[in-house]
């Protein structure tokens, strides 16, 4: 665990062991070789190496020597354009640093919600259209009913699957993986987001990495369609959406585009791909509105979702002073695992003073 966890922390750091040696400095200097051993997990530092590699390195003990025994498993970085080694490694640690303090505060109060709600196992497709079937089946299962989803962040995290929102290359919309944990507990799985697109864009990304974890990777389907087509069935239900828009269109106007788009919190291009996939509109319809009014959606979002509490993944902070005020957890370690400041904590208990906005 620690050799594997050193290794990560380097390469995010983006050293060799020349560098990171070269970091540590006196007597807790340490060669690239003995580095080496360590990674191996053939030899363990003494205590004030130790600290001397959470200094360099920048990571709490924590990460370097935790209980949990989880390792990142089952995702393919290969697949995403524009992620480095070190870029890798960065979203790695972030993950497993995020799971892991989630996973502690979930254990201190007893909660089976660490445990993901599977709706069924992994489904072979031998087309993209069947991506669509999935959704009835995941709706039943989490009782959805037919309506719009509100919140996809908070659906996710409710079933299981911790969501989490990192920077990421502009290219990469988002990966999911699984979190193995140590004495045969049950993969977490995890969906990661770029927090730098837009919510609309989030979403979609949410509800796409959800399919990848119910579709057989080894399907003769196109995975990637597949997994397009579900999204925008599982955030746009056909039903519905035939409710308010009617079942065949002609035109539809700027307004009531703007209007749709919000109610099922979707880019507006999506929701137009959207109208021609179920048939509400014709090809040259969807074609024709491109080239005029959505001329720009596919790179701009017009009228964007600009609610700051949208898609926050809040569930974890809640957890956390949960714990706080039932005193399962002491100031101190509500601090470490939420990474705020005392005053912090101090104001989320008491709230905003007299004539002060809570947090935007």
């Amino acid at each position: 665990m620690f050799g594997e966890r050193l290794r990560l922390a380097r390469k995010k750091a983006g050293l060799s062991l020349r560098d990171l040696s070269a970091r540590l400095e006196g007597a807790n200097r340490v060669s690239a070789q003995a580095l080496g051993k360590y990674e191996r997990g053939e030899m363990m530092p003494s205590s004030s190496v130790l600290l001397a590699l959470m200094k360099a390195l920048g990571e709490p003990l924590r990460f370097f020597m935790s209980p949990m025994g989880t390792a990142l498993v089952d995702v393919d970085f290969r697949k995403k354009a524009g992620t480095s080694v070190r870029d890798r490694a960065r979203i790695t640690a972030a993950v497993l640093d995020h799971v892991e303090r989630y996973l502690v505060v979930e254990e201190i109060l007893g909660l089976e919600s660490a445990n993901w709600d599977v709706p069924f196992e992994p489904v072979n497709l031998s087309s993209v259209d069947e991506g669509e079937g999935l959704v009835d089946r995941v709706r039943k299962s989490w009782m959805l009913g037919g309506d719009p989803i509100p919140d996809m962040t908070e659906l996710l995290e409710k079933n299981g699957v911790k969501v989490f929102a990192i920077d990421l290359p502009g290219s990469v919309s988002g990966l999911t993986c699984l979190v193995e944990r140590s004495l045969n507990r049950p993969p977490v799985p995890v969906i990661v987001v770029n927090a730098t697109h837009n919510i609309e864009r989030r979403r979609m990304t949410l509800a796409h990495e959800l399919a990848h974890r119910l579709i057989d990777p080894e399907s003769p389907a196109d995975e990637e369609k597949a997994a397009m087509r579900f999204a925008g069935a599982f955030l746009m239900p056909a039903a519905h959406l035939e409710g308010e828009v009617g079942r065949r269109r002609c035109s539809l106007g700027y307004l009531e585009l703007m209007e749709l788009k919000h109610i099922y919190r979707v880019g507006a291009a999506a929701a137009l791909v959207r109208f021609e996939q179920i048939g509400i509109i014709n090809h040259s319809t969807m074609v024709r509105i491109f080239q005029t009014i959505g001329s720009g959606w596919r790179k701009n979002e017009p009228l964007p979702i600009e609610d700051a509490t949208a898609e926050r993944a809040s569930r974890f902070g809640r957890l956390c002073f949960r714990a706080l005020s039932e005193r399962l957890i002491s100031p101190a370690k509500a601090i470490d695992l939420l990474g705020v400041t005392a005053d912090e904590i101090q104001q989320e208990l008491k709230g905003p003073k007299s004539g002060a906005n809570h947090r935007q």
